[in-house]
This record gives C-alpha cells, sequence and structure tokens, in this order.
C-alpha cells in the first residue's frame, strides 16, 4: 500500500504536504518563509569544518557549539527567527497520530475497486447501514449466477440427450461445438460464484465484528517488567504508588492498571518472569514523566522503593525493574530490530517515544527516527557507505 502524504504546518501557518510544499515555495506568489526553510534544509545535511577542527553537519552544530568553548567564542550569537505558530507539540501529536493511523489501516482486499486517494475512511468505520446495503448486493449477486449456472447445467443435460439420438455427423459435432462453449461459460460462471460467496463471507465478518480499539497504544500506556508477582494478594496498588511518588508524578484518579496474566501464571513457576503489569494513563505527559529515568536515585526496585512482603525473596527484592511503551507486535520488532542496529554498530543510544523509534551514534549528534524497516535499512546503507 502506497505511503500517504499527509499535511504538514508550515512555518508560515500554511499546511503543505512534502510532495507540495517546494511548488508553495517557488510559486508566484512564493513564500519567502518557506523558500528560507527549504533552503535551510538542503544545507542541513551538509558537512563544514568548525572552528575547533572538527566536521560537523550542519543540523548537529548547534548541540555541538553549546559544549565546545572554541566554536562558541568564534561565532556569533545567532539571532531567534520567527517562530512558527503552531507550537512543538502540536507538531509532535500531529505526527503521532499520523502514525498511528498509518499502523491501524487496514489493506484493501484483491480485486476491490480502488478508492480516491482523498477519501481516508476505514473498512472498520463503515456504519451498519452500508454493510448492510453491501451484503444484500453482493447477495443477489450470487443468487443471478447461480440461476445462470443452473441453466448452462440444464442446457448441457439437454445437448447430451440430443447427441444420443442424433445420428448425423455433422449434427453431432455441431452439439459438440455448443456443449464445449456452454461447458466453458459454465466454469467462468462458477468461479465467480465462489469468488461472489467469498466476498459474503468477508462482508459478513466484518459486519458481526464489533468497532475494534487498538489494545496497545504507545502514546498513553506503560508496561512494567521485572515486577515480581506473589499472587492475588500481591499490593499492586500501593507499588504502582510508590514507582509515581519516587519519579514525582502524581497519578490521575482514572489511571488503570492489571497483571497481564498468562496461562498458569497463578499455580506454577515461570520459567519466562513474572507476567508483565500494564498501566494506562490519560495522557503522554504523565506516561513520559513516569518513564524518566532519575539516575541519582540508583536502579528501580522493592527494595528501594521500600515495599515489603513476606512472600518475596531477597533476589526478587532486588531484582531491577523497568518502566516501558506498550508497543504493538510490529513495533516492538522494529524496536528490537533498531537495538540489534545500535549493539552491532556501536551506536550510543535506542529508545521510543510515543510509539516512534529513535537512534543516536554518539551524544553530540542528530537523532535518527525510525518508522518502519525501510528507514532502518535506508540508515544501514547511509552506515556502511565509505567516509560516514
Amino acid at each position: 500500500m502506497a505511503e500517504v502524504d499527509y499535511l504538514m504546518p508550515r512555518r508560515c501557518g500554511t499546511a503543505v504536504t512534502n510532495a507540495g510544499w517546494e511548488h508553495h515555495a517557488n510559486s508566484g506568489s512564493g513564500c519567502v518563509n518557506c523558500l528560507e526553510d527549504l533552503e535551510r534544509a538542503r544545507q542541513d545535511k551538509q558537512k563544514f569544518t568548525r572552528p575547533c577542527g572538527q566536521v560537523i553537519r550542519t543540523n548537529g552544530y548547534g548541540r555541538h557549539k553549546s559544549r565546545c568553548e572554541t566554536c562558541r567564542q568564534a561565532d556569533p550569537p545567532i539571532q531567534k527567527e520567527q517562530s512558527c505558530p503552531i507550537s512543538m507539540r502540536q507538531q509532535e501529536q500531529m505526527i503521532a497520530a499520523n502514525d498511528r493511523r498509518r499502523s491501524n489501516s487496514v489493506p484493501r482486499d484483491v480485486g476491490s475497486p480502488t478508492k480516491s486517494p482523498t477519501k481516508k475512511r476505514s473498512r472498520l468505520s463503515m456504519s451498519r447501514s452500508t454493510k448492510n446495503k453491501k451484503l444484500e448486493a453482493l447477495t443477489e449477486s450470487v443468487k443471478q449466477l447461480q440461476a445462470k449456472l443452473n441453466t448452462a447445467f440444464a442446457e448441457i443435460a439437454a445437448l447430451k440427450e440430443a447427441m444420443k439420438v442424433k445420428a448425423d455427423k455433422t449434427e453431432v459435432k455441431t452439439l459438440e461445438g455448443q456443449l464445449k462453449k456452454n461447458t466453458t461459460e459454465s466454469k467462468k460462471i462458477s468461479i465467480n460464484v465462489a469468488e461472489a460467496r467469498k466476498a459474503v463471507k468477508r462482508v459478513q465478518k466484518l459486519q458481526d465484528s464489533p468497532p475494534t480499539k487498538p489494545l496497545q497504544d504507545a502514546a498513553t500506556e506503560l508496561v512494567i517488567h521485572g515486577l515480581p508477582y506473589t499472587g492475588k494478594g500481591e499490593r499492586l496498588d500501593e507499588i504502582i504508588q510508590n514507582i509515581a511518588r519516587r519519579k514525582g508524578v502524581t497519578l490521575p484518579q482514572d489511571a488503570r492498571f492489571f497483571r497481564a496474566l498468562r496461562k498458569g501464571d497463578s499455580k506454577q513457576a515461570r520459567d519466562l518472569g513474572p507476567p508483565r503489569v500494564i498501566l494506562q494513563l490519560r495522557n503522554n505527559t504523565t506516561k513520559n514523566a513516569m518513564r524518566k529515568r532519575n539516575r541519582d536515585h540508583g536502579p528501580l526496585t522493592l527494595s528501594a522503593l521500600g515495599y515489603r512482603d513476606e512472600k518475596l525473596t531477597e533476589p526478587q527484592m532486588k531484582a531491577e525493574i523497568y518502566l516501558n511503551e506498550n508497543l504493538s507486535r510490529p513495533l516492538s520488532k522494529l524496536f528490537y530490530e533498531a537495538r540489534q542496529f545500535k549493539r552491532d554498530n556501536s551506536w550510543r543510544f535506542a529508545w521510543t517515544k510515543d510509539g516512534v523509534t529513535f537512534l543516536r551514534k554518539q551524544e553530540e549528534e542528530g537523532a535518527h527516527a525510525i518508522r518502519s524497516m525501510e528507514d532502518l535499512n535506508r540508515l544501514k546503507a547511509q552506515n556502511q557507505a565509505p567516509g560516514l
């Protein structure tokens, strides 16, 4: 399925797609701000030798200069440009919404009519009346095809009886030609009937299924790994509140949390570790605050939280607890591949934010957003290129 080019807010306040941005900036009534942004974007990837002697890209020089005294003294201060009327938080929310819409889209069945690119309604969002109309139309089509098939079979049977009675060779050959023609047409009708029946089953399945909501939402949900499980009597509420208090976060009253138990978790020893804890929050601000690591407090453990339970052993009390985003299966696999790339190429940082994977080679360099395997493969090719 082709990638959708979404509208993005520009510095002038106009929402323009990436494909039409250059035309918008270079048109007869061209936008000066967008023309400057385009030129700056082209220069961002260029490398220059800086006053300290290092070769730094344009889009990473600001971070480098904040740490390099030589470059900071050599370059005059840059005046602050006109800021975009759309805040960075709103832009991040629009990008995250576009990514969720792209990942939750349903692939179109083969043979279905091509829809207009401007129509973005998912097949799951069809109203029940539309589903009923489509089901009735397909059912009527199946009935008509079945009637044609029965008529063709009756004509074939009549031709076979006529061939037994007729003795004239010429008339027999004519009847054989008609029989062959009718047999071919009946096969085509049978194929159409089978395809129509499959379409009816798909529509019925779609009609009977309730409206679905993604169970895993990286924007507002956290997964707590490594939290020991003692059974039904565990004080999970106290543990979650202690973690939030350690992070300096006040959890809202509508926050929900529960154990994602597997079959046999409460009856036998678990070789795969304790079951996960899902923490559902209202917004990503609270979620990001919970994920923020405080290096001054050391590892996050039950012992450090001041939690006590007689059922827990000393190693369980000192086991480190991790808070990660609740990624879907494809996003989790993409994050795993990104961490493998980081480990194989000695990169330093790999993390996720609102479902998007990020990679950074060094602390002074810019981050690479990885939204698909194509982005990761492109980064691998750039990393293997000579001179990089």
